[in-house]
This record gives C-alpha cells, structure tokens and sequence, in this order.
C-alpha cells in the first residue's frame, strides 16, 4: 500500500524528553537487560533515481536543467554515515554515449555526485524492462539484497504496471518511490511531491525499512 511522505520543507519536528538522573539510569539498566527491545531494522541499501523530471527538467531550448530541491537532497545525503550508494537509471538511444547525455545538461556535473550512471544504451535493456533495474543494482551494490534498494521517479509505469508487476523496479524487486501531486498510488511505498524531494533525505526508512511497512 502506498503513502505520503509526511516530512514536508520548512517544518521543524522537535522532540524533548525529560526525566530525573535516577530514572535516567533506571531505564538505561531496563534497557540494557532487555535483548527485546524492538524489531531489528533493515537499512536501505542503495539508492536510484530516474533522470530527466525527476532530477533535471527540460526548458524550452532543449537544455535540461536541475530541478529545485535536487542539489540540497545531495547535500543532504552527502552527510550520511556510512554512505548510502546513490545511481541514475535512465533511458537515452541505442547509439548514445555518457557524452552525448552530458551535452544535453545544463550542470553536466550533477551526474558526478552518483556512484553510477547507467544509461538504457549500455544495459540489455531500457525501462521499464526489469533488467535494466537488475543490472544497475549487480553494478552499483553486488552484494545487496535488491529488495533493500530503492527507485525514485516521476514515471508510475516505470515502478509497476500492476501488483504483481510485470514491469517496472517492482518487478525487478524494488521499492518504488513516486514523485507526484496526485493521490497516493498502491503501485508504489511512497508518494512525494516533487517539489518536497528534499525531504527524502529524512525520511526514516532510509535508516529502517520496515517503518514503511
């Protein structure tokens, strides 16, 4: 079942406990003699995103340009610990090079902060064949469990086509994050308003992923 992200920019979520030195150390030591505590949680193991209007968006001219929120989103995951792998997956021609992709950005170098750029003319297959989610995962994180990665995109087809999926990062095993205004689809675990894409960076499953079950 798909949500909405409930981090939204500008709102400050502060939290504040209070207690005495003497119930400090009593519930420290229940704590600590507690093996229960809670459930174990399951840290995201890779990040990808689409590229053109998820990332960058393409003005009148023919230039792509970076979508507000993006580089602040980078900055932000920039800061995590231990870094989260982050890759592009997108769809170009048959005949392209990174070359040609970088001409046609405005800030080729944004494609510099991802640990893998993979382009539909270098994979066996373009979205939303499965393949190319698979071979992204295989080249960016061999040892991860793709049901611990995630994918990030405006396309709802690129993420399923249905439940089961046929297609799309659902049916390569994924989790699929939709940037959109529109009502929250079941085809994807999160909804997010692209101009909110900075708060995916809070969003605490990165860190636990069953919170989004």
């Amino acid at each position: 079942m798909g949500r909405t992200s409930p981090f939204l920019p500008g709102i400050l979520f502060l939290f504040a406990c209070a207690g005495s030195a003497e119930n400090t150390e009593e519930t420290g030591a229940s704590a600590a003699g507690d093996d229960s505590a809670g459930p174990p949680c399951t840290p995201l193991q890779a990040l990808f995103f689409d590229l053109g209007e998820t990332l960058v968006t393409e003005q009148s001219d023919g230039v792509f340009t970076v979508m507000p929120g993006v580089s602040a989103l980078l900055d932000a995951l920039d800061t995590r610990e231990p870094p989260l792998p982050r890759g592009v997956i997108t769809n170009v021609p048959s005949s392209w090079e990174r070359a040609d992709l970088d001409a046609l950005l405005e800030e080729p170098e944004l494609l510099d902060r991802f640990d893998l750029v993979l382009m539909s003319a270098d994979a066996s297959a373009a979205k939303p064949d499965p393949v190319i989610f698979t071979e992204a995962v295989e080249l960016l994180v061999p040892e991860a469990d793709i049901a611990h990665t995630a994918f990030v995109t405006e396309e709802l087809d690129h993420i399923a086509d249905d439940e089961p999926a046929t297609e799309g990062a659902h049916a390569a095993g994924m989790i699929g994050v939709h940037l959109s205004d529109d009502e929250a689809s079941p085809l994807a675990e999160l909804t997010l308003s692209p101009q909110d894409i900075e708060a995916l960076a809070l969003e605490p499953w990165l860190d636990c992923l069953e919170e989004l079950q």
